[in-house]
């Protein structure tokens, strides 16, 4: 096993013992099993926890992957993923976790390469000198509070 997947696996048993985490992994490796539904999604997030709304029987946790009975529309099936396939981990909801960008599919990381990200305009900015608008009045509001 390689020392990446060793820090994959304690990073989730760590996270498990915080709450529930969220494993983003691609579901197109062959090793991987999800319902056929999703088997061609790039990427895919699972919650894995004991906190769950449908507890997850068959739940294990090994060096080399993670895997359970997991609810597709209140219908248990078995899921398995190898730590090859995953890319993200976190607390569930919160962004605290780990990414590994080696791990990301390719074609993952080569659609965000291709997305135009919108930079602020620098003229749609305005600084106000000494915190004073240019008729020379304050900017700061004061309250109608005070300390006695």
């Amino acid at each position: 096993m390689s020392e990446i997947n060793d820090i994959k696996y304690f990073t989730v048993l760590n996270i498990l013992n915080i709450g529930n985490c969220n494993i983003h992994f691609d579901p197109r490796l062959p090793e991987v099993i999800v319902p056929d539904t999703y088997r061609d999604v790039g990427s895919m997030v699972l919650e894995f926890g004991s906190n769950m709304a449908v507890p997850i029987t068959r739940f294990s946790i090994d060096r080399f992957g993670i895997g359970g009975d997991l609810s597709f529309n209140r219908v248990a099936t078995y899921c398995w993923l190898p730590w090859e396939s995953v890319f993200i981990v976190n607390i569930a909801g919160t962004t605290k976790g780990q990414v590994w960008q080696d791990s990301f599919p390719k074609d993952y990381l080569n659609n965000l390469d291709e997305k135009k990200v919108k930079k602020p305009n620098p003229n749609s900015l305005k600084a106000i000198k000494g915190g004073k608008t240019d008729d020379g009045q304050s900017k700061r509001k004061t309250g109608h509070l005070r300390l006695v």
